[in-house]
């Protein structure tokens, strides 16, 4: 049965709201997506013809080709900040815009939206629809006004409004609808967010709007990359692939070889309740297991894998059931630890691993929630696990140093900008210690820091490749054995194939996969 029509635009106040959670200002449609990813199909390009004499000239002010571009842009930014959400995208040639019967959501410019003619004050309006039964979307669609009453001029720029409107910060705010979030100044709160119900200055999503995004489908930073080995299922020093079918819940795995990549079998049929938490070897059988969260129950499993079977399937508990679990060696004991973390309180619990999928909680304390846990990573290169944060409103990233399981000492690194996000922890240099992959969710260009033994950077190495949309980073791997040497793997959102770079210095080589999954098969988040 379906929900309804949810109807959200720009300007307009004439649909209600759900109250905002306490303490923040952010608010939710009261909708979530319940797949990893969300296909698309954009026909700005083929539809723009609608807009007449008032269709601008290329490239746009910030040097955009096409309206395409421009929405393929905001899409990126907004995938740079979701966890467990993805929103692929296609360019479509539908020159109406959009076509609400033929089962498939879509972007377009437009006159009317669900049948209405859409007003002078309307800049673009987000049709969601949604089964109660089945808790799944059906296809939504985003209509941009090309009205000749209304009249508007579009463009794609930065800062302060003109007197053609700025397409980017209309489709972020557009976008903040299809993924959940709603107008939080109409719930009678008062903050900078690009997803306030009237367009302003503002052109790009705030904290505020991330904020809320990352509650709703957990932050794409908190994706932590084990190392020596990660996410390698057979033992053979390469990192493997999971992939999850988005309509039918099927997992499938892929085996790296070297610089090849045969094609994977699919290992079971998960329900969507079940979350890829963390791979880890937790009981020591020198692979990497399969560990999930139950969203419904808050319990843990552990897989390990075959070829292309389960060899074992084991539950087991952790002292708290928070969705936000690392693990790693805290103590160069040889046992792999837990960490546990609440986004919703902040409380944090460190557990010791006794073996035999055993933990018992040995220290706990509060962390601000303006800070978010992002990962483990060995500083000085002793094996050891340290914790890394980030704050969501700043940007600084600290690093804590733990002793005998408890906080000993923490030290602020850098405050790089929030356009800046952190994609991996691994080992891009050869050195014996983890660094951090960033990438510019603007400008597509990549980065790798450098830290010593005390936190702080050592240097900071700007690539000498980039790659923006629909190109994005999925983790760190290694191939050909060596722990020490990371790679980056890559997937394209558009075409669906995947892509490893191997790192040396500045420089990057590049090594396509053909990876033929179809729009329904997503490279599963390779954390929570």
């Amino acid at each position: 049965m379906i929900r309804g029509k949810l109807l959200s635009c720009v300007f307009t106040t004439a649909f209600s709201t759900m109250a905002a959670w306490p303490a923040r200002a952010y608010v939710f449609e009261g909708v979530i997506w319940g797949v990893p990813t969300t296909s698309i199909v954009v026909n700005l390009t083929a539809s723009q013809g609608q807009l007449g004499s008032r269709l601008p000239s290329f490239p746009l002010q910030d040097g955009s080709g096409s309206f395409n571009q421009v929405l393929g842009n905001a899409i990126s930014i907004w995938n740079s900040y979701l966890g467990n959400l993805q929103i692929q995208v296609r360019y479509g040639s539908n020159s109406q815009g959009v076509n609400e019967n033929d089962n498939q959501s879509e972007i377009g410019f437009g006159t009317k939206a669900g049948g209405t003619n859409l007003d002078a004050n309307t800049l673009a309006v987000t049709e969601l629809f949604y089964y109660i039964a089945t808790k799944h979307f059906a296809p939504s669609f985003i209509v941009f006004n090309s009205s000749a009453s209304a009249g508007f001029r579009w463009n794609s720029y930065r800062g302060p409004l003109q007197t053609p409107m700025d397409m980017r910060r209309v489709a972020l705010h557009e976008l903040g609808h299809l993924i959940g979030l709603d107008h939080p100044d109409q719930a009678g709160q008062n903050v900078s967010a690009i997803m306030n119900s009237v367009v302003s200055n503002t052109d790009n999503l705030t904290p505020d709007d991330i904020a809320g995004a990352e509650t709703l489908y957990w932050p794409s930073a908190r994706r932590v990359t084990q190392v020596q080995p990660f996410g390698d299922f057979n033992g053979d020093g390469n990192t493997d692939l999971v992939w999850r079918n988005a309509v039918t819940g099927d997992v499938a795995v892929w085996y790296l070889n070297g610089s090849s990549l045969p094609q994977g079998t699919v290992v079971a049929n998960v329900p969507f309740s079940y979350r890829l938490l963390a791979l880890a070897d937790l009981n020591g059988l020198g692979k990497t297991g399969l560990v999930w969260y139950n969203l419904s129950s808050g319990q843990y499993s552990l897989w390990y894998l075959a070829g292309g079977l389960i060899q074992s399937s084991q539950t087991f508990s952790l002292p708290q059931s928070y969705p936000v679990a690392l693990f790693g060696d805290l103590s160069n004991l040889g046992e792999i630890d837990a960490v546990q973390w609440s986004p919703d309180t902040g409380n944090l619990v460190i557990s010791r691993g006794a073996g035999n999928l055993s933990f018992s909680a040995v220290y706990s304390t509060f962390v601000s929630t303006d800070w978010v846990l992002v990962g483990l990573a060995d500083i000085i290169g002793n094996g050891h696990k340290e914790l890394v944060w980030r704050n969501q409103i700043s940007g600084a990233v600290a690093v804590w140093f733990l002793s005998n399981f408890q906080f000993s000492s923490g030290v602020a690194t850098a405050s790089p900008d929030l356009s800046w996000t952190l994609r991996a922890i691994g080992r891009f240099n050869g050195s014996a210690t983890d660094n951090f992959l960033w990438q510019n969710s603007v400008s597509g260009e990549v980065a790798i820091w450098n830290l010593n033994s005390g936190g702080h950077i050592t240097s900071g190495t700007v690539l000498s490749g980039n790659a923006a949309y629909p190109w994005a980073i999925v983790d760190s791997v290694t191939k050909g054995g060596n722990p020490n040497r990371s790679g980056i793997l890559w997937h394209n959102l558009s075409t669906a194939q995947s892509a490893l770079w191997s790192v040396n210095g500045s420089g990057v080589s590049g090594l396509n996969i053909s990876a033929n999954t179809g729009y329904d098969w997503v490279l599963e988040p390779l954390g929570f």
